[in-house]
């Protein structure tokens, strides 16, 4: 090498260790290409073609190589010296085991939106009391990882009751009943339309987690068994 070759592979190192040490550890971030892990994730319970999945896992390893993973719950051993900084940070917050300090788990942003932590009886989040964890053993409450299932708020509909007796017929309002004879209506479902859930437009992406301010190896990660992985412990 020249010494205009040195000077460019300084630079390039330069900068790949500013990027690496900009971000804090622990930070999410939204990633829009496929990221498979190594030797984990099964190809076939993805649906994807063989040439995406390469490429997702080529993907993951250049994250990786910047200090960054797959935020998708995978359980870790809180001792893998390539992310203790990360453990120290997060703790079991997003679900593990401790004592004795067996796992914890990546965050698990799959399929979810995400909600900023509201102070203590917020209004912002009336029902953060009753927040679970995601996973056994992480946070609950008014805390990162905590999870809440979906909702909509109380409402109120106003049916339109008709009756063709002679006595008055009623429709349209919900406001009196034409006549003075007494009768009971009977309860009547509406038709049911919609799909299987409430949300709103949406677009998939990866979500990311900066695990390390070094290269991670992922093929050294030190990962846990399935049955943990899926939560039966």
């Amino acid at each position: 090498m020249d010494k205009n070759e040195i000077a460019a592979f300084i630079k390039e190192q330069l900068s790949d260790d500013i990027i690496l040490a900009a971000l804090p550890i622990g930070t999410l971030s939204a990633y829009a290409g496929h990221i498979f892990w190594p030797n984990k994730d099964n190809l076939s319970s993805h649906n994807i073609d063989d040439e995406s999945y390469e490429r997702g896992v080529k993907n993951a390893q250049t994250l990786a190589k910047k200090g960054w993973l797959k935020a998708d719950g995978t359980a870790i051993s809180p001792f893998d010296p390539q992310i203790g900084d990360l453990n120290l940070i997060l703790q079991f917050g997003w679900g593990g085991q401790s004592p004795p300090a067996t796992y914890f788990r990546l965050p698990d942003l799959q399929g979810v939106f995400v909600r900023g932590v509201c102070a203590l009886n917020s209004t912002k989040d009336p029902d953060a009391h009753e927040r679970i964890p995601l996973y056994p053993g992480g946070n609950f409450g008014y805390a990162p990882g905590s999870y809440q299932e979906d909702g909509f708020g109380k409402h109120l509909h106003a049916t339109a009751l008709h009756h063709d007796q002679p006595w008055g017929r009623h429709g349209g309002s919900a406001q009196s009943i034409v006549g003075t004879t007494s009768a009971s209506f009977p309860l009547q479902n509406s038709g049911s339309t919609g799909g299987k859930e409430t949300r709103s437009r949406n677009v998939y992406v990866n979500w990311i987690i900066k695990a390390s301010n070094k290269p991670i190896i992922l093929e050294d990660l030190k990962f846990f068994t399935e049955d943990i992985q899926n939560g039966e412990l």
